[in-house]
């Protein structure tokens, strides 16, 4: 078969022999390793055509160049060379002729012969002629010898890649251009180039001595002229040879300023200094070491790197052009050190650049409809929401509190893209990560604000500043609280409302008021998170379907909790939304509410006592003891009244007694006064166990551990103001226990929640149960109580007993409630109305007939066993 056969069948003359030589396979096309090499040959082709190029330029400069010389230099040896050689027609031979027929005419006019003349001198170039000339001549040659070499190089690239073209098969052409490459390093083609200019250098520089020389046989003065130019030019040349390696960032050289880095660096002069203060020496070649400089760490490159981003982004005035840099930044970012962070803020916080505001108006460029494809939409919404969420994690919210860096129109343009099915996973990512800095960043400030060489005690501080926050005016210190950045925490706050991401900052609201009590931003915090956002926070949530249920269920469970805790600052709203959310068809929502609910009553009824009687160890000196107050009488009792925590009590009757109790004694037909005067006439009936009972300083309604004052104006002897204490207390007790009866009818007609709402239920309780006595409160609520109890445990009883009614087959929750149980039994044990007594027993005997490993109720049965009854004071 002859090559025009193989070339018909193959397509292509230049695989010919590859097809038909039986090696491998019978196309070149079809190498398994091809792909692979297809990548290299693709990177090996854009560097070759990059440094031919060049070459090339180089080459075709010098071409140009020595040309032009050339024809100068060429007309200078053609007047100097003349200078090497002797010439009749040279005017001193012409003279000297003219000399000699003189002498000999003047002989024969005077008759005598003429003597005899010494031949004419030789002929001897002057030292000036030959130097000059060799100056010349071997400029010329120098300046013929760059232009040969010139072309040359030109001749020895266009091979090199003709040589690598000839193959159109990946692998064999990647194999042929490694070969050829190789071939160039090792023969140092790219010294040989860069030394070319250094010929025309020479050539110019013997030209110019040459030059200088020829004018001082001429003329002095425009010799030393010239050698004054010629001088400049070559001091400036040895300057700027040198200049590179004294200033590494400087863009002049010559080929000389490579041989010299050389020289230094063998000397071990070329050093610079590291970013940890020591000196290193520069390896490798002039320009490996400038770019071993430029890329090192240190100050000089920071600012460099700060210049050259603020310069892009002056540069990048269009959209498509800005998204590429967009993209880049979380990648720029990941780096995660100082100095990049630093670089992103300057451009965040640059008033003519506003990195951010850029990226927000390339954001908004996704909404605008039929402006985008849906592919490039997607892609540019991707890269901002990401490029947001990196910036987020280097800035401090707090601190920019004059800049639109972080604002409510971004919250609320990245809310806008959360709900957008298409980038809802990005955008809600990034809502994460900015929630999660501000949230961070308001932590951070109230750490930081903490004051803590301030002797006061956590609650008395917490209460003044609470004071502060409410009446700033009256106590004449809102010059003080201009000093903190409230503002700046509110607008953060605002935020994370906007975001719909306050939940963390409640979740860690209770250990920051433990940690940080006297943090000066620590009012603001707890003002603003409990009065104002948690009523609409639970607004919100309160209808089913406005959130996913798992999602609202978390967060329900979490404002309830807050609700507990903000009971000082407690917005009626928030009161009025709970006793709602009890019949709610989730069931860990509807036992959190019960719980809240109770809890709250008990907090109220608190507010209810303090409003009429104020302990004077609660308060600084320095503040009026009624700065406390900050709801009236009447609103703590509209609170109190919207929780309606009896509502599960169906007998009427029942409820108007209990109701009456759960007040404190107050009804529509009597006042608190009224009622403390009918507490003052029980007091005398308490038995001194009860009376040193009621004295404990831990009881709820006595915050502070100190001792009441009347408020009433009948209580004016200390004894008289013990006696109102007691009674006070009497009150604040049976109260606390018509919030228990409530409660645990709520509980005792609800379904039961999960391990969770278990646990609240079991903390509600030891909260509603501590250090309370059952037997203070009369023969009816005692009994009450007793039933209430009963039908829990029943409820508790069927639970355990029969697992097939248990929700989740889980231990734990048979643990807990097993706990439940043992703490309701504790509250029997303080029973002390005899007939109540039987009727408790009754119920526990009942109980343990069917659990007889319930150690509560046997506790509690042996309690009341050994317990002196005690006529109930009604």
């Amino acid at each position: 078969m002859n090559e025009m056969q193989v070339e018909a069948q193959t397509g292509h003359p230049s695989v010919k022999a590859e097809a038909v030589n039986g090696h491998g396979h019978t196309n070149n096309y079809d190498d398994p390793s091809s792909k692979i090499w297809s990548v290299y040959v693709g990177e090996a082709d854009a560097h070759d055509k990059t440094l031919v190029e060049s070459w090339k330029a180089d080459m075709d400069g010098i071409l140009i160049f020595s040309g032009l010389f050339s024809a100068s230099v060429t007309a200078f040896i053609v007047e100097s060379y003349k200078t090497l050689m002797s010439s009749t027609s040279d005017s001193s031979h012409t003279v000297m002729l003219l000399a000699q027929i003189s002498r000999q005419l003047a002989a024969i006019s005077n008759g005598s012969l003429a003597d005899a003349q010494p031949p004419l001198p030789t002929f001897k170039p002057t030292p000036s002629a030959r130097r000059v000339n060799a100056f010349w001549f071997l400029s010329l040659c120098f300046g013929l010898a760059c232009a040969l070499a010139a072309i040359l190089v030109q001749q020895w690239a266009r091979i090199y890649l003709q040589a690598i073209d000839h193959r159109p098969a990946p692998h064999k052409k990647a194999r042929i251009r490694a070969f050829l490459f190789q071939g160039i390093e090792s023969f140092g083609m790219k010294t040989v180039v860069e030394g070319i200019p250094t010929l025309m250098h020479i050539a110019v520089f013997l030209f110019l001595a040459g030059l200088v020389d020829f004018l001082f046989a001429i003329d002095r003065l425009v010799a030393h002229t010239t050698l004054a130019i010629v001088t400049t030019c070559a001091a400036l040349y040895l300057f700027i040879t040198f200049l590179p390696i004294l200033r590494w960032h400087c863009p002049y050289r010559t080929p000389l300023s490579a041989i010299c880095w050389r020289i230094l660096q063998f000397l071990g002069i070329l050093q610079y200094i590291d970013v940890l203060g020591s000196r290193q020496n520069i390896e490798g070649s002039m320009e490996q070491g400038r770019e071993l400089l430029a890329t090192e760490e240190s100050s000089g490159r920071d600012q460099r790197d700060r210049e050259a981003l603020l310069w892009t982004m002056e540069a990048l005035t269009d959209n498509i052009e800005l998204e590429p840099f967009v993209e880049g930044i979380p990648a720029f970012l990941s780096d995660g050190s100082y100095q990049v962070a630093s670089l992103m803020r300057e451009l965040m916080f640059n008033q003519d650049v506003a990195l951010m505001d850029r990226i927000v108006k390339l954001l908004l460029t996704c909404k605008e409809p039929g402006a985008l494809t849906e592919d490039r939409r997607l892609t540019r919404a991707v890269a901002c929401l990401n490029a947001i969420a990196s910036l987020a994690q280097i800035v401090n919210i707090m601190a920019c509190s004059t800049s639109s860096v972080f604002d409510e129109g971004l919250a609320r343009t990245l809310m806008a893209f959360a709900k957008d099915k298409t980038t809802q996973a990005c955008a809600s990512s990034t809502v994460r990560a900015v929630a999660a800095t501000i949230q961070y960043d308001i932590v951070d400030a109230v750490a930081r604000t903490s004051m803590h060489s301030c002797n006061v005690t956590k609650r008395s501080l917490s209460e003044l500043t609470l004071v502060w926050a409410l009446q700033p005016e009256v106590h004449n210190i809102s010059g003080r609280l201009k000093e903190v950045s409230t503002a700046d925490l509110e607008r953060a706050l605002h935020i994370l409302h906007t975001l719909e991401s306050l939940d963390s900052i409640f979740e860690q609201l209770p250990d920051l008021m433990c940690q940080h009590s006297n943090s000066s931003l620590m009012v603001t915090l707890l003002w603003t998170c409990y009065y104002h956002y948690l009523p609409k926070l639970l607004l919100a949530c309160q209808t089913s379907g406005s959130y996913q249920e798992t999602l609202r269920q978390r967060r329900m469970v979490l404002y309830m909790k807050a609700a507990c805790n903000a009971h000082k600052i407690c917005h009626s709203t928030t009161v009025s939304i709970i006793p709602t959310l009890r019949q709610d068809s989730n069931s860990d929502i509807a036992t959190y509410a019960i719980c809240a609910a109770a809890r709250l009553a008990c907090y109220l009824q608190s507010g209810i006592l303090n409003s009429v009687r104020v302990s004077s160890c609660r308060l600084p000196a320095s503040l009026p003891q009624r700065a406390l107050v900050v709801y009236s009488q009447s609103e703590y009792y509209r609170m109190l009244d919207l929780l309606d925590v009896l509502y599960a009590l169906e007998d009427d009757t029942e409820k108007v007694e209990l109701r009456r109790v759960l007040r404190l004694g107050v009804d529509t037909e009597s006042s608190y006064e009224d009622a403390i005067k009918l507490g003052l006439q029980q007091v005398d009936l308490l038995s001194q166990d009860d009376v040193h009972h009621l004295e404990r300083p831990a009881l709820r309604n006595l915050e502070d551990g100190g001792k009441d004052h009347c408020a009433c104006g009948h209580c004016d002897s200390t004894a008289e103001s013990s006696r109102f204490a007691l009674a006070s207390r009497i009150a604040i007790h049976r109260g606390h226990i018509v919030v228990l009866i409530g409660f645990l009818q709520s509980i005792a007609t609800s379904s039961l929640p999960s391990l969770a709402g278990l646990n609240f239920v079991f903390e509600t309780l030891n909260f509603l149960t501590e250090n309370l006595a059952a037997r203070l409160a009369s023969h009816h609520i005692q009994a009450v109580l007793a039933e209430m109890v009963g039908k829990c445990t029943r409820m508790y009883r069927m639970l355990i007993t029969d697992e097939s009614l248990l929700k989740f087959s889980d231990k734990e929750v048979t643990r807990r409630i097993r706990s439940i149980v043992d703490a309701l039994f504790g509250v029997l044990s303080t029973i002390g109305d005899p007939d109540v007594i039987s009727y408790t027993k009754t119920i526990i005997t009942e109980y343990l007939a069917h659990d007889p490993a319930c150690g509560g109720a046997e506790q509690s049965l042996r309690k009341l066993n050994n317990t002196d009854p005690t006529t109930a004071v009604d």
